[in-house]
Order: structure tokens, then C-alpha cells, then sequence
């Protein structure tokens, strides 16, 4: 069953992501903000909440649960950029500040909450043209579902900028490699699992490529292609 705090911060992200441009499922979107505080989102996630007492009960938890769960150092326009996770939330969020003020935007993970859960770990970041950050990530992730489970290993990146509106949007997600492992009758056996490979040119734009796939099949849409990220 999905927590409390969990409902609440979806329907504020669901309600933040507009449809992204251009029918590109990887164009940048905004992020949610601004905030004075990491703890500001959170509190502001329980609007969902009617009653003054359920937003009494569960606000503790946005100033001491907190997880700061990577740090990076950044050039202006930006000030700061952590990952969070956020109480209660199955996934990590990316948190950057500008102006004094944070925005968010959760990392997807390629195996979803409730039954899956995995750390966001920081692999790397890379200036990109225009201010645009790419931040490279990975999760080592596993899921249980009635009568059996599996593991999963996921590397990936996600580019933040900045466009006219100078609030910054993020793209989702874009997965270089994913492998999943099952296990039966005691032993591992390696379900699916893709790579790819990402050029990057000097406009800033990225050709993804499959460099291999196999083991079955998954419903995630492929990012290969041209992507030249325009943030709004």
C-alpha cells in the first residue's frame, strides 16, 4: 500500500508536469518550485490533506527525514545541487537552487514503487552548453511481488537547464543500461537487459544508440535518436 506521504507528493508532481513539447518524451520539463526550503516542498505536499490534523501528524517527518543523499558543486547560475529523498518517497528527487530558491524533480526509476526500491547514487556531472547540467546516476535496485523477486541495475542521466523563463526544467530519465536478474531454484539468471551509448555534440544535442539488447522485451519508450534539449 502506497503511503500517506507518498499519494500526497505524486499528485504534486502530477499536477506540475505539463505535457512535454514537441512529442519528445524526453524534452525537458519544469521543475517543482520554487521553495524557499527542501522542507517547504515537502510540507507543501500535504495540501492534499484537508483536515488540519492529518498535515499535523505527518509535517515532523518534512524536517526530520530528510535524506541528502548526494552533493555536487556547481558554477551560476546555480548555487547548490543535491539528490533528496524525500520522506515516505520509494525514489530520489534531484533538487537544484537558484536565486535562493530550490526546485524539484524526481528520477523515475526504471522498476516503479510500491514493490521495488533502490538508491540513488551520483555518478557524475558534466556541464553541458547553455548552463545545462547533465547528471549521470545509477540505481542498484531490488523488487519482491507475492512469490518471487528480482534485482535490478540501472545507469542513466538526466540534463537540467535553464530557458527564458529562468526557472530550471529537467528532462526524464535516460537509461544507458538496465540489466534485471530473477532468481529460481536458488540460482540467478538474468532476465533483460540493454545498453546504450550517448555522443554528445557541441550544440548540446545527444545521439542515444542501442549498442545491445536481449532477453525479452520492456514497454519503457527508447530515447535512441537526436534529443536537442530546448528548455522552456
Amino acid at each position: 500500500m502506497l503511503g500517506p506521504m507518498l499519494l500526497a507528493m505524486l499528485a504534486v508532481l502530477a499536477v506540475a508536469s505539463p505535457a512535454r513539447a514537441g512529442g519528445d518524451p524526453y524534452a525537458p520539463v519544469p521543475m517543482v518550485g520554487p521553495f524557499p526550503s527542501l522542507e517547504a516542498f515537502c510540507i507543501d505536499g500535504l495540501a492534499i490533506y484537508p483536515d488540519a490534523e492529518s498535515r499535523a501528524i505527518l509535517a515532523p517527518r518534512c524536517s526530520d527525514s530528510i535524506l541528502t543523499l548526494a552533493t555536487a558543486k556547481v558554477a551560476a547560475p546555480y548555487e547548490a545541487l543535491q539528490l533528496v529523498k524525500i520522506p515516505e518517497m520509494a525514489g530520489g528527487f534531484v533538487a537544484v537552487k537558484l536565486d535562493g530558491a530550490w526546485y524539484l524533480r524526481g528520477v523515475e526509476p526504471f522498476e516503479e514503487p510500491p514493490n521495488c526500491h533502490g538508491p540513488l547514487v551520483l555518478e557524475g556531472l558534466t556541464p553541458r552548453p547553455d548552463h545545462a547540467l547533465q547528471i549521470a546516476y545509477s540505481i542498484d535496485g531490488s523488487c519482491e511481488r507475492r512469490d518471487h523477486e528480482w534485482t535490478w541495475l540501472e545507469h542513466g542521466f538526466v540534463v537540467v537547464g535553464v530557458g527564458p523563463s529562468h526557472a530550471p526544467s529537467m528532462t526524464p530519465p535516460i537509461r544507458l543500461s538496465v540489466t534485471e536478474t530473477a532468481e529460481t531454484d536458488g540460482k540467478a539468471h538474468q532476465t533483460f537487459a540493454f545498453a546504450r551509448a550517448a555522443r554528445w555534440s557541441r550544440d548540446g544535442s545527444v545521439d542515444i544508440a542501442t549498442v545491445r539488447r536481449s532477453n525479452g522485451s520492456h514497454a519503457e519508450a527508447s530515447p535512441v535518436g537526436h534529443h536537442r534539449f530546448a528548455f522552456p
